[in-house]
């Protein structure tokens, strides 16, 4: 009768065990098992490609991630900042935040940057950040060129087009002098 039951036993112990284990491991990997000291940006913006887990940095290394984005009612963005209670003390009070991207079309970050006279006081658990600076997106530069553009008249940017074709159509003839494929130089 024991063999019986220890095997259905032992069966639902290797279920629960894996189950145990694969929870561990997703909590791991979300770092759900990290305390981690909160810090609030607010930005006018936080960009398109700005997501969180994105990595939050000072002076180069990174001191913690984006928890999360919240919009707020008047248009800005609320970043949430999970930052390493081991570095937190590293951190002036003072400190500036800006939203960058290594790259053009790079995934972005928040880089803090202690100012010119950091204060002796580090950064302190629920403190809010003025986000100094959004780098620009292409998205909103040809946004920006689009609006320009749509406010130009065809035809008077065709005129002044054609203006400046016809005083540079004489310059370039006259100064130009021919390579000489012959002696390999230009002629004196």
């Amino acid at each position: 009768m024991k063999s019986g039951i220890a095997r259905p036993l032992a069966g639902l112990a290797t279920v629960v065990a894996i189950a145990v284990i694969v929870a561990v491991a997703v909590g791991l990997f979300n770092d759900s098992f990290t305390k981690t000291v909160p810090v609030t940006v607010i930005s006018d913006r936080a960009g398109l490609v700005m997501n969180p887990e994105a990595k939050v940095k000072l002076n180069g290394a990174q001191v913690g991630r984006v928890a999360s984005i919240d919009s707020l009612p008047d248009g800005k963005a609320a970043l949430h900042l999970a930052i390493d209670p081991a570095l937190v003390d590293d951190i002036p009070a003072n400190v500036n935040a800006d939203i960058t991207s290594s790259t053009v079309f790079g995934s972005k970050f928040v880089e803090l940057s202690p100012p010119p006279e950091p204060s002796a006081q580090s950064l302190r658990a629920g403190q809010v950040i003025e986000g100094q600076h959004v780098t620009v997106e292409i998205n909103t530069v040809f946004q920006q060129l689009v609006s320009v553009l749509s406010q130009i008249e065809p035809a008077k940017l065709n005129q002044a087009l054609g203006a400046i074709a016809t005083s540079l159509r004489g310059v370039a003839t006259s100064s130009a002098r021919p390579w000489s494929t012959s002696t390999g130089r230009w002629p004196s």
